[in-house]
């Protein structure tokens, strides 16, 4: 309870215009919040990369005063961002395995492609114009119809579009390079 006291006390401090208040509530939650991290992600530099957001996102936060205990928001932040950084490895990690089976000939998970080609990435971009192929590519390491689009600030739907065209075409091309 005490921390959590001396914790409010200093956030209380940097709302007031303490510019050091802050870096000393950043030293006293950086460790702690790696720490915590690490134990969620098993990963140190995404558990560091969580815990500097985290208090990157306290630091710039438009209503500071909402903020009744400090020590329960950072942590909560630290949570979701690990979480968060959970999907996307694991996003990032299934499209990989995707290309990987792509490459050697196995089916796309959808039934859509058989590929044989090493040189996928050649073909994509020999076939695909250049806004089809940047689009396939951000997809194949694991982003997200949403975080494509805020890339290339275009509607998800688009990408989403962008995406079943590309596949359509690229269907073709390997048939036609007679690997269906």
């Amino acid at each position: 309870m005490e921390d959590q006291a001396m914790y409010q006390k200093l956030w209380d401090k940097h709302i007031a215009g303490d510019k050091k208040a802050f870096g000393e509530l950043y030293n006293l939650f950086h460790k702690r919040l790696t720490m915590y991290c690490i134990g969620i992600l098993r990963d140190v530099p995404m558990a560091e990369n969580a815990a500097s957001e985290t208090l990157l996102k306290l630091m710039s936060h438009k209503e500071p005063e909402t903020i009744n205990n400090v020590e329960r928001w950072v942590f909560g932040v630290a949570k979701n961002y690990c979480y968060s950084y959970s999907r996307w490895k694991s996003r990032r990690e299934n499209s990989k395995k995707e290309l990987r089976l792509l490459k050697a000939g196995v089916n796309h998970n959808h039934g859509e492609l058989d590929m044989i080609s090493d040189d996928h990435e050649a073909i994509a971009k020999k076939h695909l114009s250049e806004h089809e192929y940047r689009v396939w590519a951000l997809f194949l390491n694991g982003y997200t119809n949403k975080e494509i689009a805020e890339q290339l600030e275009i509607a998800a739907k688009t990408i989403a579009n962008i995406k079943a065209l590309v596949r359509k075409k690229l269907k073709g091309v390997y048939k036609d390079l007679g690997y269906s």
